[in-house]
């Protein structure tokens, strides 16, 4: 849930500071990047394909850091704690970056950042599918656990949910 919360915070930081764009999320960045090109916006557009090449680089750099260690040793649970401290001393330092830098740089290396926490952190105790800088797949996912207990514990006698919707006459 914190790392959730922590890919909010990432996204709000560079849309609001800098330049309108997303860091984690991409979904945001590529209607940004539609919109910006097809209104002749070209260098605006680019501007939010930066941050989807970076999170692109950081989820190939993660897979590759990981399937090394774990070819390696067959472990990466320290690894990825390694990750996350890595993270927070980047981003940390990002906040101290001066308004004077191209938001291009911190946009992109906070993407990069937010792609290898998402590619490390793909599972909750190594069964639900999790989604670490997003909170709409976690929410499916949620709802999806909770519709399913729901309808193992409300299943009327015939098999469907209808008496429970439905009105009775």
């Amino acid at each position: 849930m914190l790392l959730s919360v922590l890919g909010g915070i990432m996204d709000g930081y560079s849309y609001s500071v800098r330049g309108g764009v997303f860091a984690t999320g991409q979904t945001g960045n590529l209607i940004i990047f539609a919109y910006r090109f097809v209104h002749g916006q070209h260098a605006l557009a680019f501007r939010a394909f930066v941050p989807i090449l970076g999170f692109w680089l950081g989820i190939f750099s993660a897979q590759l850091i990981l399937n090394h260690v774990a070819m390696k040793n067959g472990k990466n649970g320290k690894l990825k704690s390694r990750i996350l401290f890595l993270e927070a001393l980047v981003l940390f330092g990002i906040g101290f970056v001066p308004d004077s830098v191209l938001d291009i740089i911190p946009n992109s290396i906070t993407s990069l950042l937010a792609a290898m926490q998402f590619s490390s952190f793909r599972k909750f105790e190594d069964e639900l599918a999790y989604a670490s800088v997003f909170c709409t797949g976690n929410m499916i996912c949620g709802q999806v656990e909770i519709s399913t207990v729901c309808r193992v514990l409300y299943f009327t006698p015939d098999g469907d949910l209808s008496d429970l919707l439905l009105p009775k006459k």
